[in-house]
């Protein structure tokens, strides 16, 4: 039987079946009956076992049994239900499952009430605690979802061994330093198998023997691992169960950590850039090593080259990285070697790459060098480029070890230049002198005297649009660079004067073919419309409707309405509606849309789609001030507005609105990435649902525009898939690479670039933000006196988590990051509780009760001649007997002796419950605490029952240790070993 992975089928997409999910029995040939329904046809009782979920099985009733008889006997823990295609009323909601040996005596075997079911085609999987083979199966309905009538698609019994499936995708990448981020998949739950209770993490130095780093618990996906050790690390995960067996382990991955000892970017230190052709200007040799990868260094005419950099003092060089400039791949380096000299004479080869490649612009490759020695030169000898006859980089640093020296002032900015563009906005401009600054600083006063307002934008940043202006004020404006060291002067400033804030009565269309002269015909704070002559001056509809959604957007999208917006309306021509935002001088700089129709009645949905589509491009096109959708080419024109529509119809009270367009989307399908995805049924609604509504899309744009590539105000290059899903999921605060999955596919690429995205965007974060904090278990500990101990605890949430602890045994401690370690000073047993806290949010935190056992002594007990006490074949029954036999170093053998009480195999040393005759056979048991379990060594060599003051006796012969009256003799003699 086919089981659908995920949780919403797409009809015609069949979903793989995740590995380790047993063995459907109704595929054995087995006969299948109902009480109700046609045994064959489109809507049969057969269709539940035919492994096709666009199938189903209508019952013509509200309630009824269906059975299935195997032709073998087989003990089913675990069963399926797939709800059908459609009319989720008619749901089952309650039920039973039965087995039979004979058809005629049935024993329930699980009871379900409540069920529901989140979509159609979906699968729910439900566990069975049973053992025995039955050869009948029987799943009795009683209820469904409110519909008199009983429909379901697939059914499927299970017979497995309880071994979840094994995690895949493993994913190992240094983002910071001292610490590894784990992420991979979890392919195991009950609805497509058996569920796993957490996960273990196991990390090995040498790529063989592997150690247990800790569980982490169920569902989770990603695992920060602290470490201190310098090389590379071999990261392995399995899924784990409390009683059934652990899944296979993932496939290995490999990370090399980031040295945690302190370095610095030797090339912001004191020094000189130089390269092969002397290169200057704006993209001359300096701006190749600038700090900001959307400047960049280009020689045209040759496809070799180098860039240099001399130190003004020696420093040693640990690694470096090469970032890609802004366009043309085919002028990226390929074949390099970084060299260095302490002469500027002599080179040596510190590290050399061929074949490298940057799959997307602005991207930064970074390489660790050995190298232990100090130079004052370096340099980067590119050999080879991607093919063009002109070689450019974005940006060179090399990092090290170096004496701490202050960064040179910045040189001032000059050519400072303001224009004003239109009623509310002012665009500023300025030649940046300096390869020294962290920051640009731009001020901004209405008198020239008080500078009260300002922007600190980021090195190498040449412009700003000042947006959201008072109409015909002046506006004086300042700008400096600066670094750590301090500020350079400011450029001479500058001044302009907005326009008339009012949009005009007439407005000349002058873009696209667009030439009419269109009227003013409605206006107010936010919004002006505008009809061209053929528009009807009844519908008058459009300027409360209109006004209403951009209300919404100015309220709740950042940074989108500080302007009005400018809506023109044109009857019978144009076809179609087009956008423009403030950042666009083909519409003098306004948020406008401009739509073309045959038909503007109130009642027609086109008019009221078009209109807040539009408005959607406007939404993503210059959200939080920034120019650009770095996600079109992902959504297109326009998955966006698809989402964004239902969310502006509800958000501005058009409730009519929001259920049709809901109703209109969820059937919608489109080619992109694959045939048949739906991107609002299986992608934005279940974010939008689940994770916030507005919310949520406010935090995705809000997240780019905080992390995303930007330059001068623009976003400067466009998202990837990986890059795409990585930002929802942190928007969502939970990893969406599931609901992906199921929505798009997860090609191997993406996961790439999602795995790129965490080392690119280490601020953006949701697995160890927003899930549960755990802390791992590791179990009941033996400690002796005397001897050191250590213990490390680990959490999901790395080391953004504190350790605490109370009840440990005297003489040890728990550090902040987990570490238990110390020298106990006092034997017994301590029942210690570790609490584990979110540095950021001390509401988080989750506990772990730990048994310490710290003895006295562990190790063998020698009887007089010399054989060890041992339990008989290391059985743990309560009642086994002890002997003496001769020594092997086994666990029947290894004693832990505490206050008075000695263990073996976690069994205590003890009589049988109640009085105790000479002669008594000696036995374990479980531990209690009972007299009958405590003994005393007085200092004679012997071992005393304190209950009946009897001693510990040897046999003479091969029978089992026993309890007699204390006489001195050899056998009731015994040391440690």
């Amino acid at each position: 039987m086919l089981v659908v992975a995920g949780t919403i089928l797409a009809f015609g997409v069949v979903a793989a079946k995740a590995d380790a999910a047993g063995t459907d029995i109704t595929d054995n040939g087995g006969t299948i009956t109902a009480q109700r329904g046609a045994p064959s046809g489109s809507e049969s009782y057969a269709n539940l076992i035919d492994n096709d979920p666009r199938t189903k099985y209508f019952a013509g009733g509200d309630r009824g049994w269906v059975q299935y008889r195997s032709t073998e006997p087989a003990a089913v823990d675990r069963y399926t239900i797939t709800s059908a295609n459609d009319a989720p009323d008619r749901d089952p909601s309650a039920w039973r499952l039965e087995g039979s040996t004979n058809g005629t005596s049935w024993t329930t075997l699980d009871s379900r009430t409540g069920e529901s079911f989140n979509g159609r085609g979906v699968t729910r999987g439900f566990l069975v605690a049973n053992t025995v083979a039955y050869t009948y199966y029987r799943l009795t309905l009683t209820e469904t979802n409110g519909s008199r009538d009983l429909q379901w698609a697939e059914w499927g019994l299970w017979a497995g061994d309880g071994q979840p499936a094994a995690p895949t995708g493993l994913v190992a990448a240094a983002v910071a330093a001292g610490t590894v981020d784990l992420d991979w998949r979890d392919n195991s739950d009950v609805d497509t198998g058996y569920p796993e209770t957490g996960f273990e993490v196991q990390r090995s130095v040498d790529g063989g023997q592997f150690a247990q780093v800790a569980i982490v618990g169920a569902d989770a996906t990603a695992f920060t691992d602290t470490v201190a050790t310098a090389g590379s690390l071999s990261y392995r995960v399995r899924a784990v169960t409390e009683a059934g067996p652990a899944s296979e382990f993932s496939a290995v991955a490999v990370a090399t950590p980031i040295d945690p000892t302190v370095e610095l970017r030797l090339t912001d230190l004191p020094g000189s850039v130089t390269d092969r052709y002397g290169q200057t200007g704006d993209q001359g040799a300096e701006r190749g090593v600038d700090r900001s990868p959307y400047t960049k260094y280009f020689v045209g005419g040759s496809t070799t080259t180098w860039l240099g950099y001399t130190l003004d003092r020696r420093a040693t060089a640990t690694r470096y990285t090469v970032t890609a400039a802004n366009d043309a791949p085919e002028r990226d380096p390929r074949n390099w070697s970084l060299v260095a000299s302490a002469d500027g004479v002599s080179w040596t080869t510190l590290d050399s790459r061929t074949d490298q490649s940057f799959t997307d612009r602005f991207q930064t490759h970074s390489y660790r060098l050995s190298n232990t020695a100090a130079y004052r030169y370096y340099r980067l000898d590119v050999t080879a480029n991607n093919g063009s006859r002109d070689t450019q980089l974005g940006d060179l640093a090399i990092f090290g070890m170096a004496t701490p020296e202050a960064m040179p002032l910045p040189a001032a900015p000059d050519a400072l230049r303001v224009d004003a563009v239109s009623g509310d906005q002012l665009k500023i401009s300025w030649a940046d002198n300096t390869r020294w600054e962290t920051a640009v600083r731009l001020e901004r006063s209405t008198d020239g005297q008080t500078w009260n307002w300002s922007r600190t934008l980021p090195a190498g940043t040449t412009r700003y649009r000042d947006v959201g202006l008072a109409g015909n004020t002046t506006h004086h404006y300042r700008v400096r660079a600066e670094n750590a060291t301090g500020s350079s002067a400011y450029a001479t400033p500058a001044s302009a004067t907005t326009g008339t804030a009012d949009l005009p009565v007439t407005w000349q269309e002058h873009w696209h073919e667009h030439t009419q002269l269109v009227t003013r015909v409605s206006y107010n704070d936010t919004l002006g419309v505008y009809f061209d002559p053929d528009m009807e001056p009844s519908q008058t509809w459009l300027f409360g409707y209109t006004d209403a959604i951009w209300r919404y957007v100015r309220a709740t999208y950042d940074g989108v309405g500080s302007a009005r917006l400018a809506a023109v309306f044109h009857k019978g021509r144009y076809d179609g509606g087009h956008p423009a935002t403030v950042f666009d001088a083909h519409h003098d700089y306004r948020n406008v849309i401009d739509i073309g129709l045959d038909n503007w009645a109130e009642s027609e949905a086109q008019p009221r789609d078009i209109i807040a589509h539009e408005i959607a491009h406007i939404v993503e096109g210059s959200f939080g001030g920034i120019q650009g959708s770095p996600s079109f080419p992902i959504w297109m024109d326009s998955k966006w507005a698809e989402i964004f529509q239902y969310d502006v119809y509800l958000g501005a009270g058009l409730t009519a609105d929001a259920q049709r367009w809901r109703a209109k989307m969820a059937g919608q399908r489109d080619g992109s990435p694959r045939e048949g995805t739906a991107w609002f049924s299986d992608w934005f609604a279940p974010i939008y649902d689940t994770y916030g509504q507005s919310q949520v899309l406010v935090r995705y744009l809000r997240l780019l525009t905080q992390h995303f590539a930007q330059f001068n105000g623009e976003y400067a290059r466009n998202l990837n898939w990986g890059e795409f899903v990585f930002f929802w999921s942190a928007a969502a605060g939970v990893d969406l690479r599931p609901l992906a999955t199921n929505a798009f596919g997860w090609p191997d690429e993406w996961e790439r670039q999602f795995q790129q995205a965490r080392v690119d965007y280490p601020g953006v974060r949701f697995a160890a933000c927003c899930g549960p904090v755990l802390v791992s278990d590791p179990g009941p500990q033996n400690a002796k006196v005397g001897e050191r101990v250590q213990v490390q605890l680990r959490s999901s949430g790395g080391s953004a988590v504190r350790f605490t602890a109370t009840g440990l045994p005297p003489g040890m401690t728990v550090s902040e990051d987990g570490l238990i370690g110390g020298t106990p000073t006092r034997s017994g047993v301590y029942g210690s509780t570790v609490t584990v806290t979110a540095v950021q949010d001390p509401t988080r935190t989750a506990s772990v009760t730990i048994r310490w056992t710290v003895n006295d002594h562990i190790g063998t007990i020698l009887a007089g001649n010399g054989e060890c006490l041992d339990l008989d074949n290391s059985r743990t029954h309560n009642g086994n007997g002890v002997h003496t036999v001769g020594c092997n170093s086994t666990g029947a053998q290894k004693w832990f002796v505490s206050a008075g009480r000695y263990t073996v195999l976690d069994k205590c040393l003890a009589t049988a419950p109640g009085a105790v005759p000479p002669g008594a056979a000696v036995v374990v048991w479980d531990c209690d605490g009972s007299a009958n379990q405590q003994w005393t060594e007085p200092g004679d060599g012997t071992i005393r029952q304190v209950s009946s003051g009897m001693c510990l006796t040897r046999p003479t012969d091969t029978s089992w240790v026993s309890l007699t009256p204390c006489t001195g003799g050899d056998t009731q003699r015994w040391r440690r070993g």
